[in-house]
């Protein structure tokens, strides 16, 4: 499910897919801890199991406003305190910025195989 996480000045940070479980323990307990992925060093080949991993707490608050019936509309807001390290997660994109979106990943991917392929050449010579 798609969120946006707000500081807790109430900015927009950043939008992220955050899975329906997650949402519903956030309901329930007014907060989740979500692992952030952070490489230790971008000159060796990434392995999942060679990455560093920070912790970043979001916290789910009852937001209510009225509509223009004047019902009570009820919705949550996530915030987090760490701003920073928030920033870092991965980002769910709008539908329209998709495409453009997986081309560059794409590109990133090609240049990053083959500067390894390079390197790994110029090493076993």
């Amino acid at each position: 499910m798609n969120v946006v996480i707000y500081t807790d000045d109430l900015e927009p940070i950043t939008i992220i897919d955050l899975p329906i479980d997650f949402c519903r323990m956030g309901y329930e307990r007014r907060f989740v801890r979500v692992a952030v992925p952070m490489p230790i060093s971008v000159m060796i080949e990434l392995d999942p199991l060679l990455l560093e991993h920070h912790i970043v707490t979001l916290k789910f608050d009852k937001l209510r406003k009225r509509n223009k019936q004047g019902q009570v509309i009820e919705s949550w807001i996530i915030t987090t305190d760490d701003e920073v390290l928030a920033l870092k997660l991965k980002p769910a994109w709008l539908p329209g910025q998709r495409g453009a979106i997986n081309d560059y990943e794409r590109i990133i991917e090609s240049l990053s195989t083959a500067l390894f392929s390079t390197l790994r050449g110029s090493l076993g010579d």
